[in-house]
């Protein structure tokens, strides 16, 4: 049987290692099959491999100790002569390796990609896709209000959901709490009041969630559908772990998945704790206005950045707040 997945299929090296032991590719090895088993190593397991192995395409010392450790992981072991893994691909890891690529590339990736990540404010992230909305103007002088006027005021009242998973429940949800006073206050500046309704019952789900992946973040979504469905106009804020090496305080996610669409929701990664507690209103912004990671404010202290010391909610971002989908005037 051939190699199904996009990554492996029709290479000829990696078809040998299938059906051949003397076709089996060991440290030493170099060349565009070796780079495919470290693109897979990455996608799997997060593997961490030197780049200079990377850039020579080589099967040396970090890809070797990703490989024993994937193999490790999964017990993959030839009982025949062996009593436990070795760190060179053969016929069984390269089996396992394109199994596992083909249920990862027939996963549905997530969009539009936005959130809250683990960066400094002079490297936000570009997005793939660029979600259509107002231009996001250079902050100025103006953007606090009228020069030695007051700033403006946007009255409405927004209404959130928060749920929290039995499994975030466990590793300390509560601590992320201190995100909505935070929210609440900065929004009272603005002439906004937040209404937020916090069941006392966990969700029932253990999952950890890939946000990469839509299977992984509207699966949790559904769940909180299933303990308090429709209420169109809320926002629903999930609080979960994300899987260990994500970088992101949150992500932001919507639309159309398994016959059903959902609006903008929000889910908050238990596992890290922003300083600044702004990580939930710059996830409301993301799901009041669409805007994806590449339309960050450069101004380090706005909400809508993606710095570290955040306090200020500029009104261009605080307009679309008062007229969302889970606000009403007032």
């Amino acid at each position: 049987m051939p190699l199904n997945s996009r990554l492996f299929r029709s290479d000829p090296a990696l078809e040998a290692c299938l059906i051949r032991d003397s076709a089996h590719i060991q440290p030493g090895a170099v060349g565009e099959h070796v780079a495919k088993i470290q693109v897979a190593l990455d996608f799997l397991d997060h593997a961490q491999i030197g780049g200079d192995e990377v850039r020579a395409q080589q099967y040396g010392r970090s890809t070797a100790s990703a490989v024993l450790a994937y193999k490790r992981k999964r017990q993959i072991v030839n009982f025949t002569y062996q009593t436990q893994a070795d760190n060179i691909v053969g016929k069984m890891t390269i089996a396992a390796l394109d199994q596992e690529m083909v249920f990862l590339e027939n996963r549905s990736r997530r969009h539009p990609g936005c959130g809250d990540p683990t960066r400094s404010a002079s490297a936000a992230p570009r997005s793939a896709v660029r979600a259509a909305s107002t231009p996001n103007p250079t902050p100025s002088l103006n953007d606090a209000g009228p020069v030695g006027g007051p700033a403006p005021k946007f009255p409405a009242n927004l209404r959130l959901l928060w749920h929290v998973t039995a499994e975030a429940s466990k590793r300390g949800a509560s601590r992320h709490l201190a995100y909505i006073p935070t929210a609440v206050g900065l929004l009272e500046a603005s002439g906004m009041d937040a209404v937020v309704t916090v069941p006392p019952d966990p969700l029932p789900s253990s999952d950890v969630v890939d946000t990469r992946f839509k299977t992984d973040t509207f699966r949790v979504r559904k769940i909180s559908e299933s303990r308090s469905g429709g209420q169109p106009g809320v926002l629903r804020v999930i609080v979960c772990p994300f899987e260990a090496t994500s970088e992101a305080f949150g992500v932001t996610d919507g639309g159309a998945f398994d016959g059903q669409t959902f609006k903008f929701f929000i889910l908050i990664n238990v596992n890290k704790l922003r300083a600044d507690n702004c990580t939930l209103l710059h996830e409301m912004i993301h799901a009041a206005t669409g805007l994806g990671e590449e339309d960050h404010d450069q101004d380090a202290t706005s909400v809508f950045s993606v710095g570290s010391n955040r306090f200020v909610l500029p009104p261009r971002h605080a307009e679309p707040l008062s007229k969302s989908f889970f606000a009403t005037p007032r």
